[in-house]
């Protein structure tokens, strides 16, 4: 009889939870959009039965888990989406953008998630999810209005560099037209310019000269734009930056020009095409 007893209060233990889980499912099942959701007190009894207790460390344990219908549990229940989280010092969406949590992020934002809160390191989950190479949440972020675009992290990468590198012209534009800083250095010294020279991106290089970029921006060790130019023979480029002001004698700090490090790396035609802009200086 005893056993009996057991038996039917574990099966009334999870119809309870198997109940709670529907529950859960028919209110947050459209996802972060709904407009349908419990009291304060009904979620955190929900969170209870799902076996979170309704605190910090439970959130940041249902965001790693990438648990949807917790997250937004959670938001319902009152957390604030904006603690951070105490070992990493990060706020939620940060952690859901470098882990790739593209649902997670979504419904962080729509729970008043700060899109420009930044960890210890000083990026934003923007720039996380670039580092990460998370472009669909990178997109969802970069779609937000008040998204901060001149922030800089440790190592100095700005989302338009980062766009710069990955050559996406579209998104580029996009930033230009959105007032990015094309003059920011990262932590070497470079600007978004040096990165389109050295990728040979001859539209991106325009696009950013068109906007204000210093074409004789020197990086910590003394190189332009127009020397990565010349390390990788991208002429097209050269010839943007040349009538745009790039100064073909100015020298790093070891005092090599541009057509000295063509040289250097073999681009002998590139090397004649920079000497004779030297002589025309």
């Amino acid at each position: 009889m005893t056993e009996l007893m057991k038996t039917l209060r574990t099966q009334h233990k999870q119809g309870i939870a198997i109940v709670s889980l529907l529950v859960l499912l028919s209110v947050f099942g459209c996802g972060p959009s709904t407009n349908d959701k419990p009291s304060p007190a009904a979620a955190r009894q929900l969170l209870k039965l799902r076996g979170y207790d309704f605190d910090e460390k439970s959130f940041f344990s249902a965001v790693a888990a990438n648990d949807v219908i917790a997250v937004n549990t959670f938001l319902a229940a009152g957390i604030d989406p904006n603690t951070k989280e105490e070992s990493s010092e990060r706020v939620a969406i940060i952690s859901a953008a470098s882990s790739g949590n593209l649902e997670i992020v979504k419904v962080l934002l729509h729970g008043g998630a700060d899109v420009n809160a930044t960890d210890k390191g000083g990026y934003t989950a923007l720039l996380r999810a670039l580092e990460s190479k998370h472009d669909e949440i990178a997109d969802v972020l970069l779609a937000q209005p008040r998204v901060a675009l001149n922030v800089q992290g440790a190592n100095g990468v700005t989302v338009l560099m980062s766009y710069v590198w990955h050559e996406r012209e579209d998104v580029v534009q996009s930033l230009l037209a959105r007032s990015a800083d094309v003059n920011l250095q990262d932590a070497d010294g470079d600007t978004a310019l040096h990165g389109a020279a050295q990728r040979g991106n001859v539209n991106i290089t325009r696009m950013l000269l068109a906007k204000g970029a210093n074409p004789n921006a020197k990086n910590k060790l003394g190189g332009t734009p127009l020397m990565w130019a010349g390390v990788y023979g991208h002429e097209d480029v050269a010839r943007a930056l040349l009538e745009k002001g790039a100064d073909a004698t100015a020298r790093d700090n070891d005092g090599r020009t541009a057509a000295a490090w063509a040289t250097k790396n073999k681009r002998e035609e590139m090397a004649q095409f920079l000497r004779a802009a030297e002589k025309k200086h």
